[in-house]
């Protein structure tokens, strides 16, 4: 909790790496394979934001843990991380692992989670070029951002809707 309370504030993020990387350590101890898979999820976007370069071997890890994987949130689980993953380091398959998340989100009844898995998937439609399909995103990300009273949500799509209009 303390390690994704520092990525969320974007604080201590060598801290926060370190914390995200006990976390995994104590869930393997534990035999907790679903906190160990969330663990290891923040731990590489951590350390993708610090610029570590183990970063690519860690969610290579979650990538193999992906398929046994049970976790609570849409948020927590690997095809949302994978997505971030690959969105911020330019990787092709961020709108693949995006939808797949979305997807999961819609059948789980994971209301919450959809905003930000929308809002991320039209960034990463708009960054991949299918500007159209970026815009239809963005406005459906808005409209349940609206819905499920988030605002953060609501202007990173709507700031996502105005980049593709522009």
């Amino acid at each position: 909790g303390l390690a994704a309370t520092l990525f969320y504030l974007r604080q201590d993020l060598v801290e926060g790496v370190e914390l995200a990387a006990l976390a995994a350590e104590c869930a393997t101890r534990a035999h907790d394979e679903a906190l160990r898979v969330e663990s290891l999820c923040l731990r590489s976007l951590l350390e993708c934001l610090v610029g570590r370069p183990e970063a690519a071997d860690t969610i290579r890890e979650v990538a193999e843990l992906a398929r046994s994987a049970v976790y609570g949130r849409v948020l927590s689980a690997p095809a949302q991380n994978l997505g971030v993953f690959a969105l911020w380091t330019d990787g092709p398959e961020a709108a693949g692992f995006l939808r797949e998340a979305h997807d999961d989100a819609v059948a789980r009844g994971d209301e919450g989670s959809v905003p930000m898995v929308l809002a991320q998937l039209a960034q990463a439609e708009y960054l991949a070029g299918r500007w159209a399909e970026s815009a239809q995103v963005a406005e459906e990300a808005a409209e349940v951002a609206v819905q499920t009273g988030q605002p953060p949500m609501l202007a990173y799509s709507l700031a996502t809707r105005a980049l593709v209009r522009a």
